[in-house]
């Protein structure tokens, strides 16, 4: 039986003239932490909701879990837990509220989901707020809800977009020690960050998109040699092209 969780063949994703992914070919083996970099317009988001099944590729494919995000959409589902990174929460609910549809919604038994968030609310300094609605949370506490709605029935594929955006510094080191447990106990987690320290410390390897194409995957020391980086910024810039990366290279060539 393959230890591929996810797989990623000839993906490709157009909007109209617009190329978002050129052809991905990806795998992610169980247990894997992959971290996903790339600037803006990269292709990440579009990969993300691809694998959860929320968006068709134009061509190509891609499975989760073994099962097809087209074909077997619903049982692709039911193995990935997401975090998106614009989150919609219903207002009206209470974060328990919110949470027992999320359990009731994965057909989830009770007592053992209940404890569950409990012990990640717990940890994530949110239990007392799961009694207030979402209209007096902050963004933070918002993101710590989506995060524990996500881990809840233990999924086998995790997958977050900009996990981050919200958290502060106690609540990150919480994530970087959840994510370590979570992969050693065979869980595999795909996030997309701008985070690069947060990449750094946390990815088995990282993968870099560059106007829909991987220009790069391997751990930080791989990348960093096949760049002749000091630094994933420096390695970061070199391969997506920026701008800034052109400056510095005229700069040196004394142009």
């Amino acid at each position: 039986m393959s230890d591929l969780m996810i797989e990623t063949h000839a993906l490709r994703k157009e909007y109209g003239t617009q190329v978002a992914l050129a052809g991905l070919d990806l795998q992610v083996r169980s247990g894997e932490v992959i971290g996903f970099l790339g600037p803006n317009g990269a292709g990440k988001s579009t990969l993300v909701k691809i694998l959860t099944t929320l968006i068709a590729p134009t061509v190509g494919s891609a499975k989760v879990a073994g099962f097809d995000v087209v074909g077997d959409s619903m049982e692709a589902r039911r193995r990935i837990g997401y975090v998106p990174e614009n989150g919609a929460l219903f207002e009206a609910l209470t974060g328990d509220e919110f949470l027992k549809m999320v359990i009731d919604l994965k057909g989830l038994e009770s007592k053992r989901a209940s404890a569950q968030v409990e012990e990640m609310a717990t940890a994530f300094e949110i239990l007392p707020a799961l009694k207030d609605q979402f209209t007096v949370y902050s963004k933070g506490m918002r993101r710590k809800a989506l995060i524990v709605a996500a881990l809840l029935g233990c999924p086998d594929v995790l997958i977050l977009d900009e996990p981050l955006d919200g958290l502060d510094a106690k609540a990150i080191a919480q994530l970087k020690a959840m994510f370590r447990d979570l992969g050693t106990r065979g869980t595999t987690i795909v996030f997309c960050s701008h985070d690069l320290g947060f990449v750094e410390q946390t990815s088995d390897r990282i993968c870099v998109l560059s106007e829909g194409m991987l220009v790069a995957s391997g751990t930080v020391p791989n990348v960093l040699g096949e760049t002749e980086s000091q630094t994933l910024e420096a390695a970061f810039l070199h391969l997506t092209g920026s701008p800034a990366n052109q400056v510095l290279t005229e700069a040196k060539a004394g142009r």
